[in-house]
């Protein structure tokens, strides 16, 4: 049924329309448009700190499990992630805070609503 409707749809929309799938398989390039400049520049210890907090709030949805998040963004921003469960862990034990990413977004972004 899905191939069908995939189908129909491939040929009765525009052609504007760009088709996503879910997961991409071993060796397929993802088809999820991102612009090749867009890379991730910060430690991926942050990248895991953001993730998990996006996964922890059902950011995705439910049904979007920890692991998928890690996978889909190391994917999209071509890092590696695979470590991502230990790292979480070892966030724990930080001595001043297990957020410290997430505390600089909300500090930038309050700077940011500061401005005048």
């Amino acid at each position: 049924m899905k191939n069908a409707v995939r189908s129909f749809s491939k040929l009765h929309a525009p052609s504007t329309v760009t088709y996503y799938q879910k997961k991409s398989l071993p060796g397929q390039q993802s088809l999820f448009p991102v612009s090749s400049n867009i890379s991730w520049k910060l430690e991926t210890t942050k990248l895991v700190e953001l993730t998990t907090a996006l996964s922890e709030c059902n950011a995705f949805g439910k049904a979007v499990s920890r692991k998928e998040l890690w996978d889909f963004f190391a994917t999209t921003f071509g890092v590696k992630l695979s470590n991502a469960e230990k790292v979480l862990s070892q966030m724990k034990y930080r001595n001043d805070s297990p957020v410290r990413f997430l505390k600089d977004l909300q500090n930038h972004f309050q700077l940011l609503m500061d401005e005048k």
